[in-house]
């Protein structure tokens, strides 16, 4: 037997989270941001199993209660997409493994172009138009757990800057910040927590002598570099191994 489920007694069945879920959807279909019918459908579809089980890591949430333990329900605007999803509180800490395993047998959290910050206006006092892909400070991310930072360094204006560019130059509406004020803020992280391990992936364009040498050198960060004289070498052309 058919039976007509009116909006009244819809409201008495579904929970409120559930609900919240429901009405983000419709928004975000008014609004026309989901990107394709297909995103809409996984939306319905994680709207259908909110009732059924907590949400998983990735999937899309309405509140933290949503989501399974350890997890919370966020959104990320510097990533493009507006959907709350259930992610991570706190990565998992690599010395949670030990301190006896090679380097290449460790996992950490790692944020690309670390220092390219949503909002950030240029040190040039230009505004950038290039991509912003972090919502935090790089205090910040070292707090909440980010143990990998990628930088990409340029020559710019006499110094090194971190810029998000294109080429190989940098450009005002492209460069951020001088290397050396995110170089300090790691110092300041490991001056106040020297068990943790840092690792800083640089994308180089640096071209002026002793360039890089110089801003570590400035920044006070080299009494924390792991000694190169000490780092296993390979065989065949005697370069560092994470072996």
């Amino acid at each position: 037997m058919n039976r007509r489920i009116d909006a009244g007694m819809f409201l008495r069945v579904v929970k409120p989270q559930g609900l919240c879920l429901l009405l983000q959807l419709l928004v975000l279909l008014q609004l026309s941001v989901l990107p394709s019918p297909a995103t809409a459908g996984k939306v319905y579809v994680s709207f259908l199993l909110f009732f059924v089980h907590q949400i998983k890591l990735g999937d899309i949430c309405a509140s933290n209660g949503n989501c399974d333990a350890g997890l919370h329900c966020e959104t990320c605007v510097a990533s493009g997409n507006p959907l709350l999803r259930c992610t991570r509180i706190q990565p998992s800490d690599p010395k949670s493994k030990g301190t006896g395993l090679p380097f290449n047998r460790y996992s950490w959290l790692t944020t690309h172009n670390s220092f390219a910050k949503l909002g950030q206006k240029s040190r040039t006092g230009t505004p950038v138009v290039t991509l912003e892909n972090q919502q935090d400070s790089i205090t910040d991310q070292l707090n909440n757990g980010v143990r990998g930072l990628m930088l990409d360094m340029y020559d710019f204006l006499d110094d090194i800057w971190l810029c998000h560019s294109f080429g190989g130059k940098c450009h005002n509406f492209t460069a951020f910040e001088p290397a050396i004020d995110v170089l300090k803020e790691i110092q300041v992280y490991l001056e106040a927590n020297p068990s943790e391990v840092i690792t800083i992936i640089i994308e180089d364009f640096v071209t002026s002598p002793m360039g890089l040498t110089k801003v570590f050198n400035a920044s006070g960060l080299l009494k924390y570099w792991f000694p190169v004289s000490e780092c296993p070498r390979m065989a065949r052309t005697g370069r560092c191994s994470a072996t």
